[in-house]
């Protein structure tokens, strides 16, 4: 069965006379055998259900008519098929889509950075809460001279860190190194890299590695020595 729109109309009586029943007679109706009521009464019968009918017209989510006036706050399915809230009263035959001027988009609350709610999460709540939305999940991260980031349990708990030192003064020579955050159970890989810019070949190694550091040493002196290390 199609659906179709009742045409725009005045409701029945709107500026006619009426006269509201009581909250008694509204409950017990006609009562049978008795005298009809009043047209008055008749007259705030249909315009109360009128009004009714002009509400969720208007408050309901129907779809946009050009011959509806709207006021702020209404709300209707557009003709792109997106809802729209008016922004202004007195809204008649603007479409949509194309009249931002008169049409928003639908208010809802949104969640704030910190929320744990359904309420929903915009494009720019994701974008302001990225370190809150890592932190949850288990990410850890910490930038200095020496950095690292971990990643959750549910991705295995893998740290990666990094940083640079220098080489000792004494070609060959310990430098200890203490990594920014211990690895709980052990380190993986470590590779090390001479950044000295010469011809002249250069190398660095490394020995006495624990989950909390290592030796780093270098043929070239006081030169500077990246690391990077993997483990858990």
């Amino acid at each position: 069965m199609a659906i179709t729109k009742p045409p725009v109309l005045p409701p029945w009586a709107d500026s006619g006379d009426k006269v509201q029943p009581t909250n008694a007679e509204i409950e017990s109706g006609w009562p049978a055998g008795s005298v009809p009521p009043s047209r008055q009464r008749f007259n705030w019968i249909l315009n109360f259900c009128a009004n009714a009918v002009r509400y969720f017209s208007r408050r309901g989510l129907v779809d946009y008519d050009s011959g509806e006036t709207y006021m702020t706050g209404d709300v209707v399915r557009g003709d792109d098929g997106l809802i729209y809230r008016s922004l202004q009263d007195t809204n008649l035959n603007h479409t949509p889509s194309s009249s931002a001027a008169w049409w928003g988009p639908v208010q809802t609350k949104t969640a704030t950075t910190s929320d744990n709610t359904t309420n929903i999460a915009t494009t720019a709540w994701v974008r302001a809460s990225m370190s809150n939305i890592a932190s949850a999940a288990g990410f850890v991260v910490s930038f200095g001279t020496y950095s690292y980031v971990k990643l959750p349990s549910w991705l295995g708990g893998v740290i990666f860190q990094w940083g640079v030192f220098t080489s000792s003064g004494s070609a060959g020579a310990a430098v200890p190194v203490v990594f920014a955050t211990a690895f709980p159970n052990s380190v993986r890989a470590l590779v090390l890299t001479s950044s000295l810019s010469s011809a002249t070949t250069t190398t660095a190694w490394y020995d006495s590695l624990l989950p909390g550091g290592f030796n780093g040493r270098s043929n070239a002196i006081s030169n500077s020595v990246s690391f990077l290390a993997v483990g858990d």
